[in-house]
């Protein structure tokens, strides 16, 4: 990776925050829904067969989502400020990076919840 010419690093500066903002505004209009999200997870208990362990489980990985957006935030700032404008870029990527986790996580637990409940009956 090679260093950008500091004179364009203000043209780089620039780009970078219009995008941080962008991402700064989608977080917190998003950041009500996921945690909304997050609240009406425990839903999931209403059935009698699933433990209260398996539900936590599945609470603590819904609630990872909302959790995700101050930390990107603070983050990517805290790194734009510092001119580290590849790692901000990251930061700001954080909240999809965890949504895609917790889809792909949700998607495993029935599995291990079946393979848990057949290893103990």
């Amino acid at each position: 990776m090679t260093n950008c010419p500091l004179e364009s690093e203000p043209r780089v500066s620039k780009k970078c925050k219009r995008g941080l903002i962008l991402c700064t505004i989608i977080d917190v209009l998003l950041f009500p829904f996921l945690l909304y999200m997050g609240l009406l997870s425990s839903m999931v208990s209403d059935s009698p067969r699933i433990t209260p362990f398996f539900v936590g489980v599945i609470m603590f990985i819904v609630f990872c989502m909302p959790l995700s957006i101050p930390v990107s935030i603070y983050l990517m700032w805290s790194h734009y400020f510092r001119k580290q404008y590849d790692k901000a870029r990251l930061f700001s990527r954080m909240p999809v990076y965890v949504t895609v986790g917790v889809f792909i996580l949700l998607g495993i637990v029935p599995y291990l919840y079946q393979a848990v409940r057949r290893m103990f009956n």
